[in-house]
């Protein structure tokens, strides 16, 4: 009899043990393991591993230029807005560091996590021209859409790149009406790149 029961218990073990893989495994979008993931209030919110090039303005100065990809996914039952942009309190604290928090224009966001191989001439040019602080990326996701972002950071050669080491964390922040999409850099910076409307 207990020889039974040890196998019932080890078949169930093993059948919990599978599915528990599966369940893990499934969750979009992640398909690296180098993504940061968190789930909060319905949303799955991912980010992937930091990018960059090197890039010189049109006045001849040189960049350490980083990003990041963002996925958000409403895995709610209810449609929500997603605004991505650059807090005024986020630009003052990259400028003090001498540096430049930016969101990318859709058109140079991916629909899924990669990694580039080479540095756009389309992007070198609207790093070079733009004011890069002002650009908001709007979009209202329905149950299971995907919105892929990204954030970019310009800092001077001349001092630390703020992103280093490397992004701790990503969480959902409650604010008045709406939730703020938080990323931890380091234990110094932390500060919100989107605001979400239910």
């Amino acid at each position: 009899m207990n020889s039974i029961f040890k196998q019932i218990c080890t078949i169930t073990l093993s059948i919990g043990i599978t599915l528990l893989v599966f369940s893990c495994a499934n969750i979009e979008p992640v398909n690296n393991i180098n993504t940061i993931q968190n789930k909060q209030q319905g949303l799955l919110m991912v980010i992937g591993q930091r990018q960059g090039f090197q890039f010189t303005d049109t006045a001849n100065k040189e960049y350490n230029f980083r990003y990041y990809t963002i996925c958000l996914q409403n895995d709610t039952t209810v449609p929500i807005f997603v605004e991505y942009s650059v807090l005024e309190e986020a630009l003052e604290k990259f400028e003090s560091l001498h540096s430049k928090m930016f969101i990318f224009p859709s058109n140079f966001c991916p629909n899924q996590f990669q990694f580039d191989d080479n540095f756009s001439e389309e992007l070198k040019k609207y790093l070079a021209t733009e004011d890069l602080s002002a650009y908001k990326l709007k979009k209202m996701l329905n149950h299971k859409e995907k919105l892929f972002a990204r954030i970019g950071i310009l800092t001077s050669v001349s001092y630390k790149d703020p992103s280093v080491p490397f992004i701790k964390s990503i969480r959902l922040l409650k604010s008045f009406r709406s939730s703020l999409m938080d990323i931890q850099f380091n234990d110094s910076i932390s500060f919100p790149v989107a605001r979400i409307r239910f």
